[in-house]
């Protein structure tokens, strides 16, 4: 039914285009359609026409507007879903309705609308009235305005609509455009919505109009604050417009029945005088989110740069992008070069923290020249994490400069973090630096002392300590303060917290702080929250899930800058993904990346170090002993890295034992031990069970590790401990039954790579695996000609399929000629295309 009224009523054009990109979603191709027309114009019911579509077709959507966020961290992690199914890719469509009138997070996702989030596509339409350049269509002709309709296609409607008495003036508003109501009221002689004046009378305009500036929804307190009169000599006005149908209740509020009705009493650039009393009115409130909607609607107006200052702050703690233009609204009106220093600073930090790239790509280039002191800080402070080097240039640099004592010790403050990056401790300065921090009272410069002091005292091996000093910079900052640190700390501590063993936790700390992060538009914070929500699923053995999630922060890195920012860590654990299922194409891919990293990333030369051993282990074995030295070198005298932690040095310590790099591996063992001495936490101390036992061959605490694993639910550690003590014990029915348990539990995490490996051992031994139920494509395959299958699907060659399934080449083609027969096709791209055929039907 609202499909035809669509097409009757002129919008034939866009529906088709729709239809077209729908279309091409299922094909794997993302994009951006924008529609725009007026409040009134139909734009929310062509967006139902969407949902039903997508619907229909099996597509997820995610629909979000004015009350109705969207959260990037969330899409980004419920393409998984999609990715799981039978489809060879996934598909997402996403509709934003009235986008100039949602929250910051949604309106800069909607700017950011990344086609596609690792292989899933992503179909955004985005609709509003004016969508202003940094929305782009793509491909760029799918932008569609909506006018207003012809009278017979609205009288033709208004047929629809009408019943036997004429309905209230605005029954239909939300499902319906003005013409078509317009048109169903003609026979009253009552147009909309300007006939509703016509019982309203003129005294009471101005309280309404007054009232419209405050935004769509207000409450009669913040009214009568505006109109300066008690609240009492408004109560007339107000009872008229509720029962002529200008206002409607709205719980303590009054809401405008209509975006239209609004508009109709103030438009955008309404009296400036009034303009500045709502603002004074919403800041006194601290009505954050009414204030924001104010000074998008109607601009800012003159404001002295003090009530700038004030204004820029208090916004920032749900818009930054807002907070930014004011700042900068501040700094051009300021007088005295450090009012100037300050508002600049604060309109670049409020800017890249939003996740703008233009002003990310911006002062990532400008970390080379000279600042002022708070300039210079703010700077410092976005990028330490990224670029360490420069940003610790760029702090010492300021601080030969004359400076106050609070930006002092934030200088000296974010020149210590940019050196703890860097493995450079120095306990007498990190005292200092606590005494600077205490004299300042700021809670940034107190923030980074806190980051400081985790990555020092984690790297002594004190991983409770260090929690501490993480739950304390990971706390949300309930003054005027925006800084990054908060969440920052809030990645530390769900690392500690994983590498203590308290998984469910580290994950629930990650969720929070996505949640407010975007709450707060820090969309600068999501790719390295989604990294680190990866690493909890690589630990809890979902390596798909891992993998999808490591491929869209990567990819959002790389989009909202600067590109570097999260790169080394990210591709360092896709390499373990890739090295656990045996993707050599993945690693060959990665490989060049992680060696311009440990060229270009003086933080994370170790980490770069580490995934290059991982990632020649399983592609070129002669080159194990090479990284094995250089990552040993790299550490220095800290071992236990935050980016790394426990897990990564049990695979680590298992292929120096492999390829009989012992002393490496002693060394290893030996810092696990002292580890798990520092603390009684489960995880550590099952590490270091484990350690000894593939150091010693003892299968006992084999055992114990494994069974700590166990319960602890890390399958992929439970996995390589049982294989550890197949390889330990003397008895052939302990090592059967660890063999088999070691498969089960890789197979069941996706590490495809180990799993056929523990195949050739069990093969070796003369034993036969107990498969799990294992998915079936559908051809009468057996479980081993289903994974040749998946790897021809991958693109894989067949020495490559043989490196990954611990196969001969000659096995593999003898496999491929069984498949061509059952399957009825004849090469490769015929199977590909059955297979795909199939899982569409």
């Amino acid at each position: 039914m609202i499909r035809a009224e669509l097409l009757e009523s002129g919008r034939a054009e866009t529906l088709a285009a729709l239809a077209q990109a729908l279309s091409e979603l299922r094909t794997g191709r993302g994009g951006v359609v924008i529609v725009e027309g007026p409040a009134g114009s139909g734009r929310t019911t062509l967006l139902r026409v969407v949902d039903e579509a997508a619907d229909a077709a099996g597509i997820t959507r995610v629909d979000a507007g004015p009350g109705l966020p969207l959260s990037l961290y969330g899409l980004a992690r419920s393409r998984r879903r999609t990715a799981e199914s039978s489809e060879p890719h996934g598909a997402i469509v996403v509709c934003i309705d009235d986008v100039e009138h949602c929250d910051a997070t949604t309106r800069r996702v909607a700017e950011l609308a990344p086609s596609s989030l690792g292989d899933t596509a992503v179909l955004w339409v985005v609709a509003g009235d004016s969508i202003g350049p940094g929305i782009r269509a793509h491909p760029a002709d799918r932008r569609y305005r909506l006018g207003e309709l012809s009278r017979g296609d609205a009288e033709t409607l208004a047929l629809r609509v009408r019943s036997g008495a004429a309905p209230r003036v605005l029954d239909t508003v939300p499902r319906f455009p003005r013409y078509v109501i317009e048109t169903a009221k003609r026979d009253t002689g009552r147009g909309w919505p300007e006939a509703l004046l016509d019982d309203l009378p003129p005294e009471h305009h101005p309280a309404l109009t007054a009232a419209a500036v405050l935004g769509l929804s207000f409450s009669p307190e913040d009214l009568a604050a505006v109109l300066d009169r008690p609240i009492g000599a408004i109560v007339a006005p107000l009872l008229a417009a509720v029962e002529i149908g200008v206002l409607v209740d709205d719980g303590p509020d009054l809401r405008f029945s209509h975006r239209v009705v609004q508009r109709m009493f103030a438009a955008p650039g309404a009296d400036d005088d009034l303009v500045s009393r709502a603002v004074t009115t919403l800041v006194r409130d601290e009505s954050v989110t009414r204030l924001v909607a104010v000074l998008r609607e109607q601009g800012v107006p003159d404001l002295a740069p003090a009530v700038l200052r004030d204004l820029s702050t208090l916004v920032a703690r749900r818009d930054l992008p807002t907070a930014a233009l004011l700042a900068r609204r501040e700094a051009a009106a300021a007088r005295s070069p450090a009012d100037i220093d300050e508002a600049t600073a604060r309109a670049m930090s409020y800017s890249v923290q939003s996740g703008d790239p233009a002003a990310a790509a911006e002062l990532v280039a400008r970390l080379g020249e000279d600042h002022p002191p708070a300039a210079s800080f703010a700077l410092a402070e976005l990028f330490f994490s990224s670029w360490t080097e420069a940003a610790q240039d760029l702090a010492e640099r300021a601080l030969s400069r004359p400076a106050t004592a609070d930006q002092h010790a934030r200088l000296e403050a974010v020149r210590m973090i940019c050196r703890a990056y860097r493995n450079l401790f120095d306990p007498d300065e990190i005292a200092q630096v606590t005494d600077l921090a205490a004299g300042a009272a700021d809670a940034r410069t107190t923030a980074l002392v806190d980051l400081a002091r985790t990555l020092s005292v984690s790297a002594q091996g004190d991983l409770v300590e260090a929690l501490r000093h993480a739950s304390t910079a990971s706390e949300i900052p309930t003054d005027r303060s925006h800084g990054p640190e908060w969440w920052i700390g809030s990645i530390f501590r769900a690392k500690l917290l994983a590498d203590l063993g308290r998984l469910d936790e580290a994950i629930h700390v990650l969720d929070t702080c996505a949640h407010e992060a975007e709450r707060r538009s820090h969309v600068f914070a999501v790719p390295p929250l989604l990294m680190v929500r990866a690493t909890c699923e690589i630990e809890a053995g979902r390596l798909t899930d891992a993998a999808a999630g490591l491929r869209a922060a990567r990819q959002l890195g790389h989009l909202i800058g600067p590109p570097g920012r999260i790169e080394t860590n990210t591709v360092n654990l896709l390499v373990r993904i890739a090295h656990l299922r045996g993707n050599t194409s993945d690693l060959n891919e990665f490989r060049p990346i992680l060696e311009q990293r440990l060229a270009a990333d003086s933080a994370r030369r170790a980490t770069a170090a580490v995934g290059l051993l991982v990632a020649v282990e399983a592609t070129s074995a002669d080159e194990v002993a090479e990284w094995a030295r250089l990552a040993e070198g790299l550490d220095g005298h800290s071992r236990y890295a935050i980016a790394r932690g426990v897990t990564d040095e049990i695979l680590r310590l298992r292929i120096l034992v492999r390829h009989g790099l012992s002393a490496h591996a002693s060394q290893l063992g030996t810092f696990l031990t002292e580890l798990a001495s520092r603390t009684d936490a489960p995880l550590p101390n099952a590490a270091a069970l484990h350690a000894d036992g593939v150091m010693a061959r003892r299968a006992e605490t084999l055992r114990a590790a494994r069974e700590a694993y166990r319960e602890l639910g890390r399958p992929m550690l439970t996995a390589q401990a049982s294989e550890d003590l197949a390889d330990a014990t003397a008895d052939p029915a302990e090592r059967a039954e660890a063999l088999r348990e070691a498969r089960a539990q890789w197979f069941a995490c996706g590490a495809y790579r180990e799993t056929a490996r523990i195949d050739k051992l069990l093969r070796s031994s003369g034993l036969r695996a107990v498969t799990a139920a294992e998915p079936e494509l559908g051809f009468g395959l057996t479980p081993s000609e289903e994974r040749v299958v998946r790897e021809v699907l991958a693109g894989r060659t067949n020495r490559a399929i043989a490196n990954a399934l611990f196969l001969s080449p000659n096995t593999v083609a003898v496999h491929l000629r069984r498949i061509y027969a059952k399957t009825g096709v004849r090469n490769r791209a015929e199977l590909a295309e059955l297979v795909r055929n199939r899982d569409e039907y």
